[in-house]
């Protein structure tokens, strides 16, 4: 089979040019109407790391979620039992890898007895220092009250570090508007 090419003429040239212009003028308009509203924070609990260790896969480790709160437009308790599975990739440990893949599930129940199921997904460049790591929580929520989190884009900002004692995982959630 035999392509054939048309050459734009000169007038289609600025056409294009044009058009390409206003998509970009577009895009500008789109970032600039970008808005964020917090609607919850969650400060996940977290019990001490189950080390798989090395394999072909990369570096497993799998860390217990014990408990923590919510607080926000919803607020409640997260339920023990979920878990935080990390895959670190380029080294041999934890310590020494490139990238890290994060994949959480746990439960809210809201103050008003409703159950709902998070789903978070993280990857994190490890070779670049950050004071926070941004991830993508998806919710599962009933009918009713609550299902509204089952839509729209939601983006984390996460902190982790020592509070009362215990390791705790700070998410601010925002919904995209």
């Amino acid at each position: 089979m035999i392509a054939k090419i048309k050459i734009a003429s000169h007038m289609e040239q600025e056409t294009l040019l044009q058009s390409s212009a206003n998509r970009e003028s577009d895009m500008d308009q789109i970032k600039e109407s970008l808005q964020a509203e917090c609607i919850m924070v969650l400060e996940v609990i977290c019990d001490k790391a189950d080390i798989v260790g090395k394999s072909d896969l990369g570096y497993f480790r799998s860390i217990p979620i014990i408990g923590g709160k919510v607080s926000g437009k919803i607020n409640g308790e997260i339920l023990p039992g979920g878990f935080d599975w990390n895959t670190c990739y380029g080294g041999e440990t934890d310590q020494d890898s490139t990238t890290k893949n994060m994949e959480a599930r746990y439960l809210i129940r809201t103050d008003d007895d409703v159950i709902i199921a998070i789903y978070k997904r993280v990857f994190e460049d490890l070779t670049k220092p950050r004071r926070h790591v941004v991830c993508t929580p998806y919710f599962t929520a009933p009918a009713g009250k609550y299902q509204w989190l089952n839509t729209g884009v939601k983006v984390g900002v996460m902190t982790s570090g020592p509070k009362d004692g215990k390791f705790v995982v700070r998410i601010q959630v925002y919904l995209m508007d």
